[in-house]
């Protein structure tokens, strides 16, 4: 690092004097620090890029659980509706009604109000 002195040029009694620069020296201790800073920086990175990258892998094992269970639902809800369809057909009340004893009313026994 380079220092310099406050006055570049300045007079004393008529004769120029000119300032030059100092270099300030580099202390091993002051390498040790910077080095230690910077190493920790990198530890520090990589332990968020690894982080990340487990949670990316956790959320995309997640939404893959999730695809497989709607496409399960569907086909539950598919095969169910089916089976609604078959239970409100008219003949299936008839037979269901004949394994109860229950027919249809004759025409005189209807009474309209």
């Amino acid at each position: 690092m380079i220092t310099q002195d406050f006055a570049q040029t300045f007079v004393v009694s008529k004769q120029a004097v000119r300032g030059r620069a100092v270099a300030a020296q580099e202390t091993p201790l002051d390498r040790k620090v910077i080095s230690v800073i910077l190493a920790g920086a990198v530890g520090l990175g990589l332990i968020a890029q690894l982080a990340l990258s487990l949670m990316i892998q956790s959320g995309q094992a997640q939404l893959s659980a999730q695809t497989t269970k709607k496409t399960e639902m569907i086909k539950t809800q598919n095969g169910l509706a089916g089976k609604r369809e078959a239970l409100l057909d008219q003949k299936t009340f008839a037979l269901s009604a004949e394994k109860l004893g229950l027919y249809l009313p004759d025409t005189h026994q209807v009474r309209r109000l």
